[in-house]
């Protein structure tokens, strides 16, 4: 079976501000939810995520244009 495990990331921009964001496990979409008041973005563990190896990727954007992708491994335990 696959966990569900806590996937979050502090955010921010003092510029344009935050326009948009992405989660990704691999090639797979996951739900996040950010809150601006807080700077916080954290996945919703909508669905299990397979087990083993797995690289999650934050992908913010501000509404410039301008985005920062920051990847991070992990495992998920069987």
């Amino acid at each position: 079976q696959s966990e569900r495990p806590l996937l979050e990331a502090d955010v921010s921009d003092s510029g344009s501000g935050i326009a948009g964001y992405k989660i990704t496990c691999g090639s797979q979409w996951l739900v996040g939810a950010y809150d601006p008041e807080r700077n916080h973005l954290a996945w919703e563990r909508d669905v299990d995520l397979p087990s083993g190896p797995q690289t999650i990727t934050f992908t913010v954007t501000d509404t410039a244009g301008n985005s920062t992708v920051v990847q991070r491994n992990i495992v998920v335990p069987q």
